[in-house]
């Protein structure tokens, strides 16, 4: 392995474009399986499919997140997820079995069923909601821009809450206010960490004992509490969590309320479809019709049985607390909205980069669909738009680099590992490696024509192993109905000057922005498809 230092002045930086720094420092050393990055700790920078498998399947209780008791990062992070099933670890028996029953229970929701029922409805609903949301922002403008950002954050959020509550469109006002709340406090929680990280090193060495810990490790406590009560982002932060609580609370108890109704109103009609078929049954009905009449009961309650992320909590566990379906809803938006949102948003910026990929893609949507929704079975057989998907996925991955923490001295790839060593993977520089992708900075959809999936470790945008993203085929499906949605009304390019100020942000997942976090785009209506 390579190893290179980076303090102080250098570090901040580079910063803002780590990502890239990064990927540089891995290809100006191909032959390395991975590189030691020594900053304010040491990091270990894996390239290697080998050592990916090594972390996420073979050893992964081994590779945990850090205890939010002994380091800043993790305490701010916890509060902010809560104890969902992100922000658990594996080194603590406790967390790794709530974080398994987490993900078996979230599992039901990925069935075969809600693909073709509430995700196709829900995503195509709010899909075209987005379509009249589009048109509206752009005819309010002299050049008819829109900022696709904003749009797409606001149509994953309306799909994630219609999932997580089951909320509708009648429900606007609650999305865009839960969405704006989210994004607040996610932004302020990233400004805090940044910002408030060199200063709470230092209150840790300048506070005398017993205000905070002996080690500059365990630099939490106290010092944490009164940093976040006295610096200008902390109190940003703290207002930010209080706000956004109170509206995720008020979701939770409303969802409960109306579960406890709907299995109450369950019940009921079970109980009177029962009394009908006993009725029955004392008339000299035959042994058919009770087997009828008990099939009819269990339609009965399937057909009042709600399939959103919550009702399924709560019919799992009815005495779960409100704290835990906060948790839970959390972390099902940073995973469910928030990644597809900014995958969504890099693939229009490359769309409009890319005109000729954005005109073949529309070709295929033309030709295969016309005007016609898209549906799971239909978007199965459209190779080029799982290869734009694919190419969106590698160029522009939602979590760039994701780190865990060693828990015991271990060996990768032949190297030593010290227990508390800090272990990343970072799909965005792997995407980059021509010796994995020739010419890997070009757009070329074709690459996965006719596809392959490619290996979990060697394609970790969706983590792998026993981690491997439960919601990875419903945020591809999700993607491919928004991008049909949008080709078949509008064709994009961007606004002038906006290329060369698109980067990317220090966000916990890797959204867009050009200065002011926005994507500003120009979309053209399309003529009807039967004219073309």
């Amino acid at each position: 392995g390579e190893v290179f230092s980076l303090f102080g002045q250098e570090f901040r930086k580079i910063f803002p474009r780590r990502h890239d720094y990064k990927t540089a420092l891995m290809l100006q050393h191909p032959e390395a399986k991975l590189v030691k990055l020594i900053t304010v700790e040491t990091l270990i920078l894996l390239r290697d499919e080998e050592g990916v498998r090594h972390i996420l399947k073979d050893n992964y209780r081994n590779y945990s997140k850090a205890e939010p008791t002994k380091l800043f990062f993790p305490r701010i992070f916890r509060e902010f997820m809560g104890n969902g099933i992100f922000a658990l670890g594996h080194a603590s028996a406790t967390e790794h079995s709530a974080w398994l029953a987490q993900r078996k229970t979230a599992s039901n929701i990925f069935t075969m069923r809600n693909f073709r029922t509430l995700m196709q409805t829900t995503f195509t609903d709010h899909g075209r909601t987005m379509l009249q949301d589009i048109e509206k922002e752009r005819s309010g403008t002299a050049d008819h821009r829109v900022d696709m950002q904003e749009l797409l954050f606001s149509f994953t959020m309306r799909s994630a809450l219609a999932i997580l509550f089951g909320l509708d469109d009648a429900d606007s006002a609650k999305h865009r206010e839960m969405g704006r709340l989210f994004d607040e406090t996610h932004s302020s929680l990233m400004n805090y960490m940044f910002s408030g990280a060199s200063q709470m090193l230092l209150m840790s060495l300048l506070m005398p004992f017993p205000f905070t810990p002996l080690t500059v490790e365990s630099a939490v406590g106290f010092t944490t509490d009164i940093h976040k009560l006295f610096s200008a982002a902390g109190r940003r932060f703290r207002r930010s969590m209080t706000a956004m609580d109170s509206a995720c609370y008020e979701l939770v108890r409303d969802r409960r309320q109306r579960f406890l109704q709907q299995r109450k109103q369950e019940e009921e009609e079970a109980a009177a479809v029962a009394a009908e078929a006993q009725a029955a049954e004392g008339l000299g009905a035959a042994d058919d019709n009770q087997d009828e009449s008990e099939e009819a009961v269990k339609e009965a309650r399937r057909r009042l049985r709600t399939s959103d992320v919550l009702a399924m909590w709560l019919r799992a566990d009815p005495t779960i607390s409100d704290r835990d379906l906060r948790d839970i809803t959390m972390n099902m938006i940073i995973a469910g909205r928030d990644t597809t949102a900014c995958a969504l948003t890099w693939g229009i910026f490359m769309l409009c980069q890319n005109p000729d990929v954005q005109e073949e893609l529309y070709r295929e949507i033309n030709s295969t669909l016309g005007d016609k929704a898209p549906t799971l079975n239909v978007l199965q057989d459209m190779p080029y738009l799982n290869g734009v998907v694919y190419e969106i996925l590698r160029l522009y991955p939602p979590v760039p680099e994701d780190s865990k923490r060693c828990v015991q001295d271990d060996v990768i790839c032949g190297y030593k590992i010290p227990k508390g060593a800090l272990v990343s993977f970072l799909p965005y520089a792997m995407a980059r490696d021509p010796a994995r992708y020739p010419e890997p900075l070009k757009c070329k959809p074709e690459r996965w024509i006719p596809f392959k999936a490619p290996s979990q470790f060697d394609f970790p945008v969706f983590q792998a192993g026993p981690r491997i993203c439960l919601g990875m085929q419903m945020a591809i499906f999700e993607m491919k109905v928004a991008l049909v949605l949008l080709l078949q009304a509008y064709s994009f390019a961007l606004v002038p000057g906006e290329a060369e100020k698109i980067t990317y942000t220090v966000n916990i997942t890797m959204s867009l922005t050009n200065g002011d976090n926005q994507l500003l785009v120009i979309p053209t209506p399309r003529p009807p498809a039967s004219s073309e």
